[in-house]
C-alpha cells in the first residue's frame, strides 16, 4: 500500500435518519455507544489475517461539541507504524460501493479467504442493519484535517445491506463437515481437485496452503477423509482444513456395483431364502415350503459359485469365514426363538460382502470407464473392508456364543463325515487339544 493510505485519523459522522417526535435530531448515548461499538467489531473483523486484534483497538482521539462526530485513532505508536486506517477503510468502502452481490464476494474472498467471510458479511449486516441512524466514515490525514460533508461515505445504505444480507442468506448451505471419498483428480497449476464419496462428487480448491496441497498430491486415488467447508448445494469444497487417510469409504463409492448373471442369482436366491427365514416367523403361510433348507443349500452353493479374477486368495477367504460362521448359527437355529445374530449378518452381507462379491476390479481391469480410481485404490479399500468384516464377525461371535454349538456337538458331527475312525479320532484329539 502506498504512502498516501497511511491516514492517522478515522472520522465517524452518526446523523438521525429522521428526526425524533420528542429530542429532534439529538443521539441518545446508549445509541451512539451500540454503534460506536459495531464500528470497532467492523475494524476488527475486516482486519488483515496476519496482522493482530489489539493493532485494530480505536480509541477517541477528538469529538466535535454538540453533535455525533467523532475522531477515532488507532494507539500512537501503531498509527506511526502501520497503515491500518488505509486498509480498513479501502477494504469498508470496497464492499459497501460495490455494485453487485459478486464483486462483494470476490472482495471478501480474495482477502478473507472462505475462513472468515462469514463472519465479514455477519459484521458488515450490524452496521447496515442500524436503522435509526446513518453512519458515515471517512479519513483525515496531515494534508486534510478538515472534512467537508462530501468527504464522508455512507456506510448502513439500505442498497449495502440488501446485497449483505443476501450473500449471508445464501452461505446458508455452508457447512464444515467430514467426507468420506475418493481424491480421482489434482490440478496443480489451478490449485484445485475432485473428490468422490458415494453420494456425489465434489470439486474443490487448495488455494495457496502447500501443506494441504501435498497431502492431497500423496493420498491422490487413496481413500481419505477431508475435513471440509463445503457448499452443499454447489457441491464446493471451499477450504480443507484435514486429510487424512479413512477405511470408512465402501468399495461402492468407487461406482455402480454389478455382478455376473450366475452370481447375481445365486445371490438372490440367498437373500430370498434368507428374508424367508426371518419374516415368516410366526406365519401360517409360507411362500418357501422348507426355508432353513433352501438357506443352508443358497449359501453354500453362492459360495460355490464365486470365481475372482482379482484378489482371488483374499476374497475367496473371507467370505468362507462368512459362511462358516453363518453354517454355524443355522445349525442352532429354532423358530421363534434368538436369533438376532442370522439378522446381524443379513446386514453384514448386505453393507459389506455384497461388495466383495462385485466385479469392481475385473471391470476396472477391463478399462470400464465407469469406475472412478484405480486397481490400487481398490486394493486398498478392500484390505479395509476385509479387516471390517473380521472385526464384526468376531463381535458377533462373542456377543452370541451361547447360540453356537458346543464342543460336544462338533464332536458328535466328526462321525457324520466321510472319513475313518481313525481321522476321526485324530480331528477330535486335535480340538481338544486346542489345534
Amino acid at each position: 500500500m502506498d504512502q498516501k493510505t497511511n491516514m492517522d485519523r478515522l472520522s465517524v459522522y452518526i446523523t438521525r435518519k429522521r428526526k425524533d417526535q420528542d429530542n429532534g435530531d439529538l443521539i441518545c448515548i446508549e445509541e451512539f455507544t451500540n454503534t460506536m461499538n459495531l464500528v470497532q467489531k467492523l475494524a476488527y473483523t475486516l482486519r488483515p489475517g496476519e496482522t493482530r486484534k489489539k493493532d485494530f483497538k480505536l480509541y477517541i482521539k477528538d469529538y466535535t461539541e454538540g453533535s455525533a462526530l467523532t475522531d477515532v485513532s488507532f494507539s500512537d505508536n501503531i498509527s506511526r507504524e502501520h497503515k491500518n486506517f488505509g486498509i480498513l477503510l479501502k477494504n469498508t468502502f470496497e464492499i459497501v460501493t460495490s455494485g453487485t452481490e459478486k464483486e462483494i464476494e470476490e472482495h471478501l474472498l480474495k482477502n478473507y479467504g472462505h475462513g472468515k467471510y462469514k463472519q465479514c458479511l455477519e459484521a458488515l449486516e450490524k452496521i447496515c442493519e442500524i436503522d435509526d441512524l446513518n453512519v458515515e466514515m471517512a479519513v483525515k490525514d496531515s494534508s486534510n484535517m478538515q472534512l467537508s460533508k462530501n468527504d464522508y461515505i455512507r456506510i448502513n445504505t439500505n442498497n449495502a445491506l440488501t446485497k449483505v444480507s443476501k450473500l449471508k442468506s445464501g452461505y446458508q448451505n455452508i457447512v464444515e463437515l467430514p467426507l468420506h471419498g475418493i481424491i480421482y483428480e489434482l490440478d496443480i497449476e489451478n490449485k484445485s481437485f475432485r473428490l468422490k464419496t458415494i453420494e456425489s462428487k465434489f470439486k474443490g480448491t487448495y488455494q495457496n496452503n502447500l501443506k494441504i496441497g501435498s497431502l492431497l498430491n500423496d493420498y491422490l486415488e487413496h481413500p481419505v477423509e477431508i475435513y471440509a467447508k463445503i457448499n452443499r448445494n454447489k457441491r464446493n469444497i471451499l477450504e480443507v482444513y484435514e486429510i487424512k487417510e479413512s477405511n470408512g469409504v465402501p468399495l461402492s463409492s468407487l461406482g455402480k456395483m454389478a455382478f455376473k448373471k450366475e452370481i447375481s442369482l445365486t445371490m438372490n436366491r440367498f437373500k430370498t431364502s434368507l428374508n424367508a427365514v426371518l419374516e415368516n416367523e410366526n406365519k401360517i403361510t409360507r411362500y418357501i415350503e422348507n426355508p432353513t433348507e433352501e438357506l443352508t443349500a443358497a449359501i453354500e452353493n453362492l459360495e460355490k459359485s464365486l470365481k475372482f479374477g482379482h484378489k482371488s486368495e483374499e476374497r475367496t477367504a473371507i467370505f468362507g469365514n462368512y459362511v462358516d460362521l453363518f453354517l454355524l448359527f443355522m445349525d442352532k437355529y429354532e423358530e421363534n426363538k434368538n436369533n438376532s445374530p442370522l439378522r446381524e449378518l443379513k446386514v453384514l452381507f448386505d453393507k459389506h460382502l455384497v461388495q466383495i462379491i462385485s466385479d469392481f476390479p475385473e471391470r476396472m481391469l477391463n478399462g470400464d470407464k465407469f469406475i472412478s480410481g484405480s486397481i490400487e485404490t481398490y486394493d486398498i479399500i478392500l484390505k479395509n473392508e476385509i479387516q471390517t468384516i473380521s472385526d464384526e464377525m468376531f463381535k458377533i461371535e462373542k456377543r452370541y456364543c451361547d447360540l453356537l454349538p458346543c464342543c460336544d456337538e462338533i464332536y458328535g458331527e466328526f462321525g457324520k463325515l466321510p472319513f475313518d475312525s481313525e481321522t476321526c479320532e485324530e480331528l477330535r484329539n486335535n480340538l481338544k487339544g486346542g489345534k
